[in-house]
């Protein structure tokens, strides 16, 4: 889908996931700053940083509804928190939760060098409650956005190395940190290679040197998330893990001014799992549905019989629709006013 969201950071880049950023777990253990050495460069971190405190920063950008550098050229997005909480999990992180995650991560000092990246810095300063409110359906009245300033670390990333924006919220539900690693790792390549990837080889890409007990556990655990990686384009067949790139696009997309992809990006594989498309019924020459005698064999949708009439709109006409749907909704909300008590041309 062609388009990009002008003045917002993208999800996420290719070295955290590359360079083995974050622990291949949703329950990382804390790090004394050991190097890890891959095939793209070495990092090596300080701190408590996992797969949920991934899933927190890819949340945060996603949903930037605005952006800004600062003057001491770090960068600011704002961000709605019950946004973040929707795209990080349905109901499994409460906003306690959350608070415990932004604390970790402000903790954490990273330092990496790749050939054309020398980085040493933390990927997040502060969150404070912004000016800017947004309607609560839930209690009524009005709720504070956040007002998020990114790390040093995580601004050099986003401004110098190679760019991916995708919906996070596939990878945030998947169970196993394992099966996100690779998830993210996978996301970071265009097309796979020839005969796919082994699964053993990429469960050391992303967690190192395992074997034995440790290795059977990981491949049991990216067994289990299969469903939810196929909604991502990566299918396992036996002891191989395939992509395939149209399934979740890691190019620009066109998004509105809530930073959400209508719909989402990432679609499901097709398959058996996928409604067949609507049939067209034929009538006997002269019969209902046609026009005299002449033509009786042709195609004709008869709506008004009974049956939903929008199940008999020709596949190509629906496919058509939901192409366009993100551009005339992007267009109606750049010209509709900002929500009555938010001040987002105003002060943060």
């Amino acid at each position: 889908m062609p388009g990009k969201r002008e003045k917002f950071p993208p999800t996420t880049t290719v070295s955290p996931a590359r360079l083995r950023m974050c622990q291949p777990t949703q329950r990382p253990t804390y790090r004394t700053g050991e190097w890890i050495a891959t095939a793209w460069g070495r990092c090596r971190v300080t701190g408590r940083f996992g797969q949920r405190h991934q899933d927190l920063l890819d949340a945060c950008l996603w949903n930037a509804e605005l952006s800004r550098d600062t003057d001491d050229g770090a960068i600011e997005i704002l961000v709605d928190p019950a946004r973040v909480r929707k795209t990080m999990s349905k109901g499994r992180h409460s906003l306690a939760g959350i608070q415990k995650l932004i604390k970790e991560l402000r903790e954490v000092t990273l330092e990496m060098e790749t050939p054309k990246l020398k980085i040493v810095g933390g990927l997040l300063d502060h969150v404070v409650k912004s000016q800017a409110t947004r309607l609560d359906p839930v209690k009524g009245g009005y709720r504070h956005l956040w007002r998020v300033r990114l790390g040093l670390a995580l601004v050099e990333l986003l401004r110098n190395d190679l760019p991916l924006h995708y919906d996070p919220a596939p990878i945030a539900r998947l169970k196993h940190g394992i099966s996100q690693a690779v998830a993210r790792h996978v996301l970071t390549h265009a097309d796979s290679p020839n005969g796919g990837w082994s699964m053993d080889g990429l469960i050391r890409t992303v967690a190192g040197n395992v074997s034995g007990d440790a290795l059977l556990n990981r491949r049991r655990e990216l067994r289990a998330d299969e469903p939810g990686l196929a909604m991502l384009g990566i299918v396992i067949v036996r002891d191989r893990v395939f992509h395939d790139p149209k399934a979740c696009s890691t190019r620009p997309v066109l998004q509105g001014s809530s930073g959400v992809l209508p719909g989402g990006c990432c679609v499901p594989l097709k398959g058996p799992q996928q409604p067949p498309p609507p049939a067209l019924t034929r009538d006997p020459p002269g019969g209902e549905g046609t026009s005299g005698g002449e033509g009786g064999d042709a195609a004709v949708p008869r709506p008004g019989t009974g049956a939903d009439d929008a199940g008999w709109v020709d596949g190509r006409i629906r496919i058509a629709i939901a192409a366009f749907r993100p551009l005339l909704e992007f267009l109606s909300e750049s010209e509709s006013a900002p929500d009555e008590g938010s001040d987002e041309g105003g002060a943060w």
